[in-house]
């Protein structure tokens, strides 16, 4: 592959990677890296079924810690009074797999929100080693480059007129967090998005927990 079509399908900046590939993701361990995008599109069965799903289901906030040597009954478990359709839960639970693969956890921290509004309008930075994120539905998460970001001690100094990135709804991302050994002050910093008309969102994150 020459260096032109390889760039055309990888976005390589100082501290961003992305891809159409999922081993892209494996870029976070380069210290330089705080952002690894995972660029896909859902499939329009799987889209068909997540927005068939959030028009009749409730308002949802599911909260778990999955055991990575029994992901798939302990996802079937977690996420069972949801009613979801199985090709939802089999998507999810690859992503649950794949992140505990990757960082060798044994347990696993989900959470899956349905929103109407920004659950953290603010730009900020995560207190965490690494965070995954992806939108099944609605828009996706906001962040801003290394470079546009003004940092004091805690505080973050951002230009008004700074241009904003956004991820792609299907996008898989690891989020760099402050607690990630190296990586202090130099958080990726992001924001949730704001929706048009009370659009719903339906958001997974996966933590660290052991």
């Amino acid at each position: 592959m020459s260096n032109c079509v390889a760039q055309d399908r990888s976005t390589q900046l100082s501290h961003y990677q992305s891809a159409d590939q999922a081993n892209v993701l494996t870029k976070i361990y380069q210290p330089e890296c705080n952002l690894a995008v995972w660029q896909q599109s859902l499939s329009s069965q799987l889209q068909k079924q997540i927005n068939d799903f959030l028009e009749t289901a409730p308002d949802i906030d599911i909260v778990a810690q999955i055991a990575a040597n029994n992901i798939a009954v302990e996802m079937k478990d977690a996420l069972s009074r949801l009613r979801i359709d199985d090709e939802i839960l089999v998507y999810i639970t690859g992503i649950v797999d794949m992140f505990s693969c990757l960082f060798d956890l044994t347990v696993v921290g989900l959470r899956l929100k349905t929103l109407h509004s920004a659950m953290c309008p603010k730009f900020h930075v995560d207190k965490v080693p690494v965070r995954l994120v992806t939108t099944l539905a609605g828009l996706g998460s906001e962040w801003l480059d290394n470079n546009l970001v003004k940092r004091e001690n805690d505080r973050l100094i951002i230009d008004s007129n700074v241009t904003v990135r956004s991820l792609e709804c299907g996008d898989v991302a690891l989020l760099k967090g402050e607690r990630w050994a190296g990586n202090e002050g130099n958080g990726l910093v992001h924001r949730s998005p704001k929706t048009a008309n009370h659009q719903k969102r339906l958001l997974l994150t996966l933590d660290f927990i052991a």
